[in-house]
């Protein structure tokens, strides 16, 4: 994979406090859950999550921040309150915050989109889900979805992933309908993803055309 499509280290840093704990250690990059949850998050590093944790701390940024530290859940569908809470206090890093301030953050108040709401937002654009699929199956605002993309990537993540895969696929010379097939998306858009790849591959000089 090149260098600009790797996950950040941020989501790196959550899956293996998930996993295993403090990263007191180096990273297992051959394990095979942490690699599934790398692909899931294009955009957060460790310094979004320290500089959010920073920023909750003053006035103007509050509100915004807040609603980005429960953005996280979407990234981790399947977790409980207890487990998101201790991850994400985790890996902000802030001395600020306490367990009990990320907690109180992540139930959110009385205007706030549930949490289990934003799990299941994570959970379709995961599967692969259009924004305004999204939207109308759990039943929130265009705008929710497209914040929560918008930070954490979940959706372009899916999206280098298959251009990733369709760059192998123009190596090994596949057609469109095999492309389709092993990467489960219509014939349509392995057209246009096979397209993309060859303009990657001839950008990184890496083309036989």
């Amino acid at each position: 994979m090149n260098e600009a499509v790797r996950p950040q280290e941020g989501v790196r840093k959550l899956m293996h406090t998930l996993l295993v704990g403090a990263p007191k250690t180096p990273y297992d990059d051959e394990n095979d859950e942490l690699q599934d949850f790398l692909k899931e998050a294009a955009y957060l590093t460790t310094q979004d999550l320290s500089d959010m944790g920073t920023q909750i701390e003053t006035l103007s940024a509050t509100r915004r921040n807040r609603a980005r530290v429960r953005y996280l859940a979407a990234l981790m569908p399947t977790k409980s309150l207890h487990e998101l809470t201790n991850s994400i206090h985790y890996v902000m890093d802030n001395a600020h915050l306490t367990v009990s301030d990320v907690r109180d953050i992540l139930r959110g108040g009385k205007r706030d989109v549930p949490l289990t709401k934003i799990q299941m937002i994570g959970r379709l654009l995961i599967e692969g889900k259009s924004l305004r699929h999204t939207a109308k199956e759990v039943g929130v605002s265009y705008e929710t979805v497209s914040r929560i993309e918008s930070f954490v990537g979940i959706q372009e993540a899916r999206r280098l992933k298959l251009v990733d895969f369709a760059c192998d696929a123009v190596r090994e010379g596949w057609s469109v309908r095999n492309f389709a097939t092993a990467a489960g998306i219509p014939k349509s858009t392995a057209h246009l993803m096979l397209i993309k790849a060859r303009q990657v591959l001839k950008e990184l000089g890496d083309s036989n055309e």
